[in-house]
């Protein structure tokens, strides 16, 4: 019975490390995966789950690199409130997504607006996802969505950039 005890104790202590470690390293490990992803640099500054809520700071995609400007996108803060069992089935009720300061920036390369900074980020990460398997379906339904603070930068060959942004709040 001792021993028994003994070895349930080293293991709670092992996975404690385990995942104090996974916790303390979680930032750095997303921002390499997704960096492999879109093959282009991306960083994230926090990243914070709890029972009820997901969130994300300061997260920046980088341009390729024949871009003018460094960056593609910034999100300044990225918050999903749902229970985190809701993530478990295959369907997901997310009861709010609230997304501040959105900068994007869209760049084409050539005249006829074929070629575009997003066509690298956005090519690399659909070839190196994975098909979900067949009759493997899920859906999300969103109960409320909340942008603020969206600027869109429009950068076309041969002219001064075009900046968009969001209505100002009531």
């Amino acid at each position: 019975m001792k021993k028994i005890v003994i070895v349930l104790i080293f293991l709670v202590i092992v996975l404690c490390i385990f995942f104090s470690f996974v916790y303390y390293f979680r930032v750095p490990l997303i921002n390499m995966n997704l960096s492999k992803l879109f093959a282009v640099p991306v960083r994230l500054e926090t990243f914070d789950l709890s029972l009820k809520q997901v969130s994300v700071g300061n997260f920046e995609i980088s341009n390729p690199p024949k871009s003018q400007v460094p960056k593609a996108m910034t999100i300044q803060s990225l918050i999903v409130n749902t229970p985190l069992w809701n993530y478990l089935g295959t369907h997901t009720d997310i009861d709010s997504i609230s997304i501040n300061g959105i900068d994007v920036d869209v760049e084409f390369y050539d005249p006829l607006y074929r070629n575009m900074n997003w066509d690298p980020i956005m090519g690399s990460s659909s070839t190196t996802t994975k098909e979900a398997p067949r009759g493997g379906e899920s859906s999300a339904f969103i109960k409320r969505f909340t942008i603020r603070n969206l600027k869109i930068t429009l950068r076309l060959p041969n002219q001064q950039p075009l900046s968009y942004s969001s209505i100002a709040q009531r």
